[in-house]
């Protein structure tokens, strides 16, 4: 086994462990999933069950801060989108 793939398992986290942590019903962290809110696709187990990192679970935290600000789902997907284009989604000034 390489160290990569003992350290990425010990690090993941089911889909129940992630509901506990975060306050979030298991329904809306796949709702979540399904509207593409995830900055990065979650992984699966051989088994198919959900195993989320420690930076999914950050982002899910931070998706759950946009709601409390009473962002609409469709504007918290821009958000995503932009997010995942990094800097390529800045405007250019010129000078």
């Amino acid at each position: 086994m390489t160290e990569s793939a003992g350290t990425e398992h010990a690090a993941t986290m089911s889909i129940s462990d992630v509901a506990e942590r975060t306050g979030l019903s298991t329904h809306t962290l796949r709702y979540y999933e399904r509207e593409g809110l995830m900055f990065a696709p979650v992984d699966r187990a051989s088994s198919t069950h959900r195993r989320y990192t420690e930076a999914d679970l950050n982002w899910v935290t931070f998706l759950t801060k946009l709601r409390l600000t009473s962002m609409p789902i469709a504007k918290m997907r821009e958000y995503v989108e932009l997010a995942r284009r990094g800097d390529d989604s800045t405007c250019s000034s010129t000078g």
